[in-house]
Order: structure tokens, then C-alpha cells, then sequence
């Protein structure tokens, strides 16, 4: 399975935005699922599951995301 740098991932994201596009990234961290989604106004960041949701999120940027995760 390849690794994704943050900029690789950004981009890919980006530019499914921009076609128009809502793409969907999820990403495992601590074994826990993750999900970033991208909206042509803004990025969502939320910890996936049944019972330990984190709740959504809202970003300007993906680099605001990053920075505040």
C-alpha cells in the first residue's frame, strides 16, 4: 500500500475539488478511522465509528487542517 505525503494528499484532494468533486479521504490513526472532506467552500475533519465519533470539524484550508490536527 503506497504512503502519501501531506502535500501529495493535499493536491489529489485539490483537484478533485476543483473539477467538482466532494472526495472523501479516510486515514487510520491510532487504529481509529479518520475521514477528511472536501467541499468547494471548505474541508471537514472527523474521527469515523459507532460509538467514538468526534464529530465534524470545519476548515478553510487543508493547510488550517493540518495545522490545527
Amino acid at each position: 500500500m503506497p504512503i502519501y505525503t501531506f502535500d501529495e494528499v493535499k493536491k489529489r484532494i485539490k483537484k478533485l475539488v476543483d473539477i467538482g468533486d466532494e472526495p472523501e479521504v479516510s486515514l487510520y490513526m491510532n487504529c481509529k478511522e479518520h475521514m477528511i472532506i472536501g467541499y468547494e467552500d471548505r474541508y471537514s475533519f472527523q474521527r469515523c465509528g459507532n460509538f467514538d465519533r468526534s464529530g465534524e470539524f470545519f476548515y478553510s484550508t487543508l493547510d488550517e487542517l493540518y495545522s490545527n490536527s
